[in-house]
């Protein structure tokens, strides 16, 4: 059984006005300071300078219109979505820049909610409100372009040139669509007219660095990547870009950044890409020595954190532990890295450690269903079902659309014989997944009701595109599971061996998974096992002779006197 994390994806909104006074707006100490705070993204504070605010005055659209927005930032949709329309409502009509980021941002809370439509109507009236706006083209485009509508979102992108001739997002659009399209000479046009607008745009590079990939024109892909990074390190488009190349192109890429690493040795971007390329090819070992001259240019948790995670995929598990927790001595307040910790102690064995660890996280993230998910998941390794039931309760009930949560909670009433309990479960996450192509616990779960031959057409088509695969080991992991579940010993051994193959190396996992009960007896599985643990500490001796050139309590020490010079 796997674990993964999901990502949602949230569509920003900008605001067309500014924080100036216009008709009618408040001017209490109360607005004003939440202004202040807005502007300092101190929201907390602002939330409660507003709240004040409208307690004082129950008719002030405004300051229901940045409750609306504060609470949308901290995916609150349902007051949000409350918050907004009492502000729609009480809104000066004449007061168009307000009421028209009021139906901007409403269009934004009923996206992240799934209502397409509703967004499109907020649209459609925020354009009413005034039609000069060409933020709210953008907005719309955004939606037909997710809806794969090209043809709308380029008359949107239109008319955004004919308000704003110079309007580099329109073409940047434009140039998009056609890139989804397959046009990429014609994408590449647009793309080069932006640049002709503005050489330094950094997305237009990064744009056509795609295009240029997708026709296998590797060398001027990864000059454009290059470009990205030298106007603008932090080019989410390029990372994403680099990481999914072909290897041939990654080898390019990655000698033109050693170049560049030479021309700017104290430029700590050249070495953490140089890492992410090299990891990407899932050669861990590789790409350790890079992120160690990245964390001796710059001493960021950003670096430490990609070391703990490659030292852990080679089972290294001290020496992953060792910048976990410098990970979480740089930035404690990140604490999803003790999620990372808990799962190190397991793959070291230790689940009372894990145990101990998850209860920590639990304290820090008490209301996230993730917490008692991930909790419940390591007291089931360790066979306490009854305590891992509970957290899987409380998971179900802050997360009542969880698939992942109710397949595993299906396992537990599984593994303490609440048959009919189970099966209602594993009938929730098919009816959570009615086109069988959400996630891998749908294929689990149809094998876990009996319909084998099903589960393993919707196995097949969940890895059928080779683009879309995991890191392979992952992969092979999953089917092996899989084949052990439906009592297909052969292939489940097969699978194992390719996931081993490909760099799978968590044996403690393999010892307590349940879904691999059916073969862990089997002196084939036992076989391979004992191959692979020999070739683990083979490599281990190979991982411990890389020497890091970052003293980190030296470090840690300077961080602190830098510390106290900024508090004085």
């Amino acid at each position: 059984m796997r674990r993964f994390f999901c990502t949602v994806i949230l569509m920003s909104i900008s605001l067309t006005f500014s924080f100036g006074k216009g008709p009618n707006r408040p001017n209490s100490d109360n607005f004003t300071n939440g202004l202040k705070c807005i502007e300092q993204q101190d929201y907390e504070n602002a939330y409660t300078y507003f709240v004040n605010e409208y307690s004082a005055n129950p008719k002030s659209g405004y300051a229901l219109y940045w409750i609306g927005y504060i609470r949308m930032l901290y995916s609150e949709y349902g007051r949000s979505l409350e918050a907004y329309t009492k502000a729609i409502s009480l809104l000066p009509p004449k007061d168009t820049p307000y009421l028209q980021s009021a139906y901007a941002g409403r269009s934004s809370v009923y996206l992240n909610l799934g209502d397409t439509a509703r967004a499109l109507a907020d649209l459609n009236t925020g354009i009413k409100v005034d039609p000069s706006n060409v933020a709210m083209y953008s907005d719309r485009a955004e939606i037909y372009f997710a809806q794969k509508k090209y043809a709308q979102a380029d008359d949107e992108y239109k008319k955004m040139i004919k308000l704003n001739p110079g309007s580099l997002t329109a073409y940047m659009g434009l140039g998009r669509n056609l890139k989804e399209k397959g046009k990429y000479e014609e994408a590449i046009k647009q793309f080069n007219y932006v640049i002709s607008l503005d050489e330094n745009y950094s997305d237009a590079y990064a744009f056509r660095a795609d295009a240029y990939n997708q026709m296998k024109k590797y060398d001027e892909a990864t000059s454009d990547i290059i470009s990205t990074f030298l106007l603008k390190d932090d080019q989410i488009k390029a990372v994403r870009l680099m990481i999914r190349l072909d290897n041939e192109a990654k080898q390019m890429l990655v000698s033109k950044m050693k170049a560049e690493m030479v021309k700017s040795p104290d430029k700590v971007v050249w070495p953490f890409y140089i890492g992410e390329v090299i990891e990407s090819t899932f050669d861990y070992k590789g790409a350790i020595p890079y992120y160690d001259k990245a964390l001796s240019l710059d001493f960021s948790p950003s670096f430490s954190r990609r070391l703990s995670y490659c030292y852990r995929s080679l089972a290294a598990y001290d020496e992953a532990m060792k910048y976990n927790d410098l990970t979480i001595r740089l930035d404690s307040s990140k604490y999803d890295e003790l999620v990372s910790k808990a799962f190190l102690y397991a793959g070291k064995g230790d689940l009372k450690s894990a145990i101990s660890t998850m209860d920590e996280y639990v304290k820090k993230r008490p209301d996230r269903s993730y917490s008692y998910r991930e909790r419940a998941m390591v007291k089931m390794y360790n066979k306490q079902y009854e305590d891992a039931l509970e957290d899987l309760d409380l998971a179900v009930t802050l997360a009542p659309k969880s698939m992942r949560c109710y397949y595993c909670r299906a396992r537990i009433y599984d593994m303490l014989g609440k048959k009919d309990k189970a099966e209602a479960d594993y009938k929730k996450v098919l009816e959570l997944d009615p086109e069988r192509n959400r996630s891998s616990e749908t294929y689990y779960t149809l094998a876990l009701l009996g319909k084998k031959d099903e589960a393993e057409k919707v196995m097949s088509d969940f890895y059928k595109d080779d683009q879309d695969l995991e890191e392979k080991s992952n992969v092979y992991y999953n089917k092996a599971c899989f084949y052990s579940l439906v009592g297909k010993t052969d292939e489940a051994i097969e699978n194992l061996k390719k996931s081993l193959e490909n760099g799978w190396r968590d044996f403690s996992h393999i010892g307590y998974d349940p879904d691999l009960e059916n073969i862990r007896e089997l002196p084939k599985f036992k076989e391979l096992i004992k191959e692979y643990k020999a070739k683990l500490q083979e490599e281990l001796k190979e991982v411990k002779k890389i020497k890091s050139n970052v003293n980190i309590e030296e470090q840690l020490k300077l961080k602190e006197v830098e510390k106290k010079e900024n508090e004085l």
